[in-house]
């Protein structure tokens, strides 16, 4: 496998940074594993650094601020389904989280003007969920700059190493899964359809 050469002072001092904060873990807890402590702050590190990288990129696109992760999805599930809408509960389902957690984003999206709320003429229990003019047209700009961005960030990778990176960050999230949600219990809080 390749090792990475780090290119600049500033990528070198946050590597150093990563290994003596894991080396400070196993001094004290010396049952740890000093690669499992690295890789977990370098994945939170990457974490950090999209959040400010996708700004910057969609600030240079002149595009708006990114919203939160959770209307970015809503709005991007809305766009890509035919006739930009979906009933209130199939939205639920789609995204994995509760009716209540759906009825908050929806509320404000609907108060942004991007989404608009219809009963439906044959069940008025039920809600459909569309989006409006201006929420298409943000969606039509947002939606492929995000999808850009994400094949911009995995560019220096191979097609090998992004199947490597799928398949590890897949048996990560199982792992979690097992441990803290168990392996038939429902995955409550835990959206399955993210960015």
């Amino acid at each position: 496998m390749e090792v990475l050469s780090l290119t600049t002072a500033e990528e070198r001092a946050e590597e150093e940074l990563i290994q003596k904060t894991a080396r400070r873990y196993t001094h004290h807890l010396p049952w740890l594993s000093s690669a499992a402590i690295e890789s977990y702050i370098s994945l939170l590190q990457t974490l950090r650094l999209h959040a400010v990288a996708i700004e910057r990129y969609l600030s240079a696109l002149a595009l708006p601020k990114p919203i939160s992760s959770a209307r970015h999805t809503v709005l991007r599930t809305l766009f890509f389904e035919d006739g930009h809408r979906l009933s209130q509960n199939e939205l639920s389902q789609e995204l994995g989280v509760s009716r209540t957690n759906v009825t908050n984003l929806i509320d404000g999206l609907e108060r942004d003007g991007l989404v608009l709320r219809h009963t439906n003429p044959t069940d008025r229990r039920a809600n459909f969920v569309e989006l409006t003019p201006a929420g298409l047209e943000f969606c039509s700009s947002f939606i492929p700059a995000v999808a850009e961005f994400m094949a911009i960030m995995f560019s220096d990778l191979r097609e090998g190493e992004l199947s490597d990176l799928k398949e590890t960050l897949a048996r990560v999230r199982q792992g979690m899964y097992k441990r803290y949600f168990g392996e038939d219990s429902p995955r409550e809080g835990v959206s399955t359809n993210l960015d």
